[in-house]
C-alpha cells in the first residue's frame, strides 16, 4: 500500500509536469446493502452462529476445529515496469488517457522528459538537440576566432607604431609591410589604413618617394569610409599632404579645427608648426606653436629631427646639437642625424680642426648603411656634408663634385643652396653666391633669411637694384623684423 501510495505521488508529479491536471479521487463508499427482497430471499444465520466459534484446546486463535484455514496474501503494489503503469486506474485510483504522451524510447524516461506527440517524433528531438549545439559551438568558435584576431592584431599594430617611431627610411616601409598583414585580417581597420596613409606621406614629403603622396590620398579614402573616428595617424597624414602640396593656409584650417575639438598630439603638433613655418615663419602664432610643440614632445625621434634640423637653418648651433643627440637617443644611427651633427660640426666650425675626424667617421657611418635604409634625400645630405668637409679641407674639386650629386638627387632641397650659397659668399665668390641663394629663393619663396642672404650677396657684388627688390620682398614676408632696414642701410 505505501509503495501504491509512492507511485501515485509519482504519478501524479508527471501529469502536473506536462500540465494535465489529475481528477480528485472518488470518495470512499459503503457497501451497498442488499434490497429487502434480496434479505429474504437468503438463508437467516440460526442463533449462536453468528457468535465466534469456540477455541479448541492446543489450536491457534482463531481456528476452528484444528483446521487452519490458508493464509490470505498480502496485497500487492501494482508492478511499474512501462510509463503507461503510472497511468494506470489502479496506480492512480482514477482512469486517466495517457494515449498523447510517449517517450523517447521503449518504456524508458530521459533527461528531457516526455515528448508530446504534436512537437514531433525523437528524430526531431535529436534535430533540435544537435542544432542548438551546433549554434552554441559556432558562437564559441567565433568568440574564440574573434579573441585570436584581436590579439594578432594588437601585435602587429605595436610593430607598427614601433617602426614608425623609429623615424627611418627602411622601417616605414616596414611598417606599411606589417599594415598589410592587419588589413589581410581585418580590410577596414582604421587604425591600420590610418597609419599606412601617414607613411606614405611621409615618404613622399621627407623623403621625395615617387607616387607615396597618391598611395597616402589613397589609404586615408579608405580609412575615412571604414571609420568616422580620427587619430593621430589620419590628421597628420591629411597635414602633411597640405605640405607636401604647398597648401599651407589649407593645412593649417585643418588642424586648426582638429585641435579645436580637442584633439591634441605631439605629430599633430608637429605638422601644425611646419605649415605655420612655411606660411608665416616669424609670425607670433608661428613660435606659439613652436613651443607647444616643444612641451608635447616625448621621445619622438622625427620630432626631435625636425625641431634639430629647424635651429640647424637658423643657425642656432647649440640647439641644433641638443636635438640631434636626442634623435640618436631614440633611434640609433638615425642617418639624417648623424649627418645633422656632422653639419652642425662643420657649420660651427669651432674646433673644427680637432673633431674633423669625428666629423668624417659619421659621414662614412651613414655612407656605409644597407642601401634600403637609405633613401634618396638621405644620400643627397650625405653628398652634400662629404662636399663641405672636402671644401674645408682644401679639396674643392671633389668637394664640387660631392655638391652636384647632392643637387642631383635631391634638387628642391632649399637648405643645400642656402649653405652653399653662404659658403660661396665667404669665399668672396658673390657671382656663384647669388645663383645659388636664387634657387634657395625659388624653391622656399617664403623664408625670410633666404632673401636677406641673397640680398648681402646682391650687395657685395654691386647689384643695387636687385639688392632693393630684394629686400623688398622680405619686408613683406617680416615686416617687424629691424635688421632686414639695416641690410638695406649697408646697400644704401
Amino acid at each position: 500500500a505505501a509503495a501504491a501510495d509512492g507511485s501515485l505521488t509519482v504519478a501524479r508529479g508527471l501529469l502536473a509536469q506536462l500540465g494535465v491536471a489529475a481528477p480528485a479521487a472518488a470518495p470512499a463508499q459503503r457497501p451497498a446493502q442488499p434490497a429487502p427482497q434480496q434479505r429474504m430471499g437468503q438463508p437467516q444465520p440460526l442463533p449462536g452462529w453468528g457468535a465466534p466459534p469456540a477455541q479448541a484446546p492446543g489450536m491457534p486463535p482463531q481456528m476452528p476445529g484444528g483446521f487452519a484455514p490458508p493464509a490470505m496474501p498480502a496485497p500487492q503494489a501494482p508492478k511499474l515496469e512501462h510509463v503507461s503503469d503510472f497511468f494506470a486506474q489502479e496506480t492512480l485510483g482514477f482512469a486517466s488517457d495517457a494515449s498523447h504522451i510517449e517517450t523517447a524510447g521503449p518504456g524508458r524516461l530521459t533527461i528531457l522528459g516526455f515528448v508530446p506527440k504534436t512537437s514531433g517524433s525523437i528524430k526531431t528531438t535529436l534535430f533540435v538537440a544537435l542544432a542548438l549545439l551546433a549554434g552554441a559551438s559556432a558562437v564559441v568558435f567565433w568568440q574564440y576566432d574573434h579573441a585570436q584576431k584581436t590579439r594578432r592584431i594588437d601585435k602587429l599594430f605595436r610593430e607598427v607604431r614601433n617602426a614608425l617611431d623609429e623615424d627611418k627610411f627602411a622601417r616605414y616601409n616596414d611598417a606599411l609591410r606589417t599594415s598589410e598583414e592587419i588589413l589581410k585580417i581585418d580590410p577596414k581597420h582604421n587604425r591600420a589604413l590610418s597609419a599606412m596613409a601617414y607613411a606614405e606621406a611621409v615618404l613622399a614629403t621627407d623623403h621625395r618617394v615617387s607616387g607615396a603622396a597618391e598611395r597616402s590620398q589613397g589609404y586615408l579614402r579608405r580609412a575615412l569610409e571604414a571609420s568616422t573616428s580620427d587619430n593621430e595617424f589620419r590628421v597628420s597624414a591629411q597635414a602633411l599632404l597640405a605640405y607636401h602640396a604647398r597648401k599651407y593656409e589649407q593645412g593649417i584650417s585643418y588642424v586648426k579645427a582638429i585641435q579645436a575639438k580637442g584633439g591634441s598630439d605631439p605629430l599633430i603638433e608637429l605638422e601644425a608648426f611646419r605649415l605655420m613655418h612655411a606660411a608665416k615663419p616669424d609670425d607670433k602664432e608661428t613660435q606659439t606653436q613652436l613651443a607647444r610643440l616643444i612641451q608635447s614632445v616625448v621621445a619622438q625621434a622625427r620630432i626631435h629631427n625636425v625641431l634639430a634640423w629647424h635651429y640647424y637653418d637658423q643657425s642656432n648651433w647649440a640647439k641644433a646639437d641638443q636635438y640631434f643627440e636626442q634623435t640618436l637617443q631614440n633611434s640609433k644611427d638615425h642617418p639624417q642625424a648623424l649627418l645633422g651633427q656632422a653639419m652642425v660640426d662643420l657649420g660651427r666650425a669651432i674646433g673644427l680642426q680637432e673633431r674633423q675626424k669625428e666629423v668624417e667617421q659619421r659621414i662614412k657611418k651613414v655612407f656605409s648603411l644597407p642601401k634600403e635604409e637609405l633613401s634618396q634625400p638621405i644620400l643627397a645630405l650625405a653628398h652634400f656634408a662629404r662636399g663641405v668637409l672636402l671644401t674645408w679641407q682644401g679639396n674643392s674639386a671633389e668637394g664640387d663634385t660631392n655638391f652636384k650629386e647632392a643637387f642631383r638627387l635631391d634638387p628642391d632641397n632649399p637648405t643645400f643652396y642656402y649653405r652653399r650659397g653662404q659658403a660661396l659668399h665667404e669665399s668672396r665668390d658673390y657671382r656663384r653666391a647669388i645663383e645659388s641663394l636664387s634657387k634657395a629663393v625659388g624653391v622656399d619663396p617664403g623664408n625670410v633669411r633666404y632673401y636677406k642672404a641673397l640680398a648681402l650677396a646682391q650687395t657685395k657684388a654691386n647689384d643695387f637694384e636687385r639688392a632693393r627688390a630684394t629686400l623688398e620682398k622680405a619686408a613683406q614676408l617680416a615686416p617687424a623684423d629691424y635688421t632686414i632696414k639695416l641690410y638695406d642701410a649697408e646697400r644704401l
